[in-house]
């Protein structure tokens, strides 16, 4: 059987035998100690419905997160920046990202609000800086 690993941030789909359930889990965050906050859904029918009830959590998450028509792209980044970002990476790697949003993203798109930015918007802006910034790391701080 080819077992197939599930990306960072995605959760867990397993079978508990000690329960008869299948499990569904995601890490939600961290508490003050650094210790894991986990989300667990589960189901006695399937593997199928108990990864349903993550998904839908993942899509009330994200829709939660970006519902407001009021968000700016600039909160969002240092958010994003501060509290996903920071604990997880050198600072070699978190200075890197820090100074292109600085430089390539706060003062061109960073004013827009997130609702009203599109692919076309991401494509002007890396094809306006294709010469000065990568666009690995354009991608990787518009998409979070």
């Amino acid at each position: 059987m080819n077992k197939e690993k599930r990306v960072n941030g995605q959760g867990a789909v397993f079978y508990s035998e000690s329960n008869k359930k299948w499990i569904a889990k995601i890490q939600v965050g961290t508490d003050n100690n650094g210790n894991p906050i986990i989300k667990r859904f589960s189901s006695t029918k399937s593997k199928s419905e108990a990864t349903k009830k993550l998904e839908e959590f993942k899509r009330k998450i994200l829709i939660n997160e970006h519902s407001s028509n009021k968000a700016i792209l600039n909160d969002y980044i240092e958010n994003w920046l501060e509290l996903y970002q920071k604990p997880k990476v050198k600072a070699t790697t978190r200075h890197r990202d820090v100074t292109a949003f600085e430089n390539h993203i706060r003062h061109t798109i960073g004013h827009m609000k997130l609702k009203d930015i599109d692919v076309q918007v991401v494509q002007n802006l890396i094809n306006s800086e294709k010469t000065v910034m990568p666009i690995r790391l354009l991608r990787r701080l518009i998409v979070c």
